[in-house]
């Protein structure tokens, strides 16, 4: 059952500040203002606002709606086979979530938990009226197909990463498969090294010292905007 003790439901906010947060949400890219007004007279959406450690949706139970964050960061968990929780994303202010509940069959349950690592606010859209979006919207359908291929392929690189052993390995293969190189060929990390370190599933000072030992045989360099990557062969 859903933690009902948690949600706080908002009856009043600015339209404005709604359509904002919508417009930079991939799952509605390219659609204009005026039909961004649209849907939203369409649908009976929810605004539902948390405090920092509030559930917004617990596993193995149900979460009829797909959310967009209107403000603040959560968190995923998954308690793995062993026992341990392990947080494997985080999301922030116009990304989507609840997405595979919505569109697996109906009473569906979810397999992981969502937290709120900051105060935030979400707008809940149920799962029937998910539906008329796509029926009416033909460009959420293409933005939807497009961003779940990519959750496909992200966790798959998660799941790859985190198979490996040592911190070492954990950060080549993240320089290799993960990291975007810049128009020079250099390889700069966009994340803060406490957000990458808890990404990998290290602690921040094991993390620190790994690279300190590569940094000294010249394998890399840190630098303060990010990390530099010279020669990971």
């Amino acid at each position: 059952m859903e933690a009902k003790k948690y949600p706080r439901i908002q009856s009043v906010k600015n339209m404005n500040e709604i359509i904002e947060v919508m417009l930079c949400c991939r799952l509605f890219s390219g659609l204009t203002t005026e039909e961004l007004s649209g849907l939203l007279e369409r649908v009976d959406y929810q605004l539902v606002d948390y405090s920092r450690g509030d559930y917004l949706m617990r596993e193995d139970s149900p979460y009829p709606y797909m959310s967009v964050i209107l403000s603040g960061t959560i968190e995923i968990h998954r308690v793995l086979e062993s026992g341990n929780n392990l947080c494997i994303e985080l999301r922030e202010r116009g990304e989507v979530f609840g997405g595979a509940v919505a569109f697996a069959e109906e009473g569906k349950k979810a397999e992981c938990d969502i937290i709120a690592r900051t105060k935030t606010q979400v707008l809940r859209i149920p799962r029937a009226d998910v539906y008329e979006i796509l029926a009416y919207y033909p460009r959420v359908n293409q933005n939807i197909t497009r961003l779940f291929s990519e959750r496909v392929l992200s966790f798959q690189q998660r799941l790859e990463l985190l198979s490996y052993s040592s911190i070492r390995k954990k950060i080549f293969y993240y320089c290799r498969n993960i990291l975007r190189p810049d128009e020079d060929g250099s390889l700069r990390l966009s994340l803060s090294k406490s957000k990458w370190a808890e990404y990998m599933n290290v602690s921040r000072p094991s993390l620190m010292r790994e690279l300190r030992v590569l940094e000294n045989e010249q394998l890399l360099s840190i630098e303060k905007d990010g990390l530099l990557v010279i020669n990971s062969e």
